[in-house]
């Protein structure tokens, strides 16, 4: 009996101790876990967070060297120039060219400044299109129908159109719209064959 005793005694001590020693070490683990969280690995760029270790940005360093994500004008935007006849509706576009050196990296609010002449401005980062709006196109010969009689007129460079003098009025009672509007062309050899062609 005695004997039993003893063993139960001894295994109930093994069992305490082991007990206690499996408590502590639980413990000892886990506030180890709380102060020092494991980080989850990193699998992708995406993962890694790069500010956490960058010092705070500054107001002075802010816009520092940085542009904002709109469209600018680089060396290879093309500049075209359209100017629109407000009489006849005839266009006129000049041949595209490479944009001044000085508005490269302009913004389209500081492109239509820079050609703020214009009656319009489409812009992109590939062509600005400048749109002039004249009462005719320029250097052009104007055939009118003006009070029965065909006219001939000449424009200057904004559009202007006055009374040639290199050609008669020819008479021609009946109504044309095309013809009351105006008739644009680019040589004296043109006007003739519109005066033949409604003689």
């Amino acid at each position: 009996m005695k004997g039993r005793q003893k063993v139960w005694i001894i295994l109930s001590c093994v069992v305490l101790i082991a007990g206690a020693f499996g408590y502590g070490y639980y413990t000892t683990l886990n506030k180890m876990f709380r102060e020092n969280p494991e980080k989850k690995p990193i699998t992708k760029l995406d993962d890694i967070d790069y500010a956490e270790n960058l010092p705070p940005v500054t107001e002075d360093e802010k816009g520092v060297g940085q542009f904002p994500p709109e469209e600018r004008v680089t060396p290879s935007t093309l500049l075209v120039e359209k100017i629109i006849s407000i009489n006849t509706g005839k266009e006129m576009e000049k041949e595209p060219k490479v944009v001044p050196e000085e508005i490269v990296n302009y913004t389209e609010d500081q492109v239509k400044n820079f050609f703020k002449g214009y009656d319009s401005i489409e812009f992109s980062d590939e062509m600005i299109l400048l749109i002039k709006k004249m009462p005719y196109l320029p250097d052009k010969y104007v055939v009118k129908l003006e009070d029965k009689y065909i006219k001939i007129f000449v424009t200057d460079s904004m559009g202007k159109a006055s009374l040639c003098d290199d050609f008669e009025p020819v008479l021609h009672k009946n109504k044309d719209k095309m013809l009351e509007q105006g008739i644009e062309v680019d040589s004296p050899d043109k006007v003739y064959q519109i005066i033949q062609d409604y003689e």
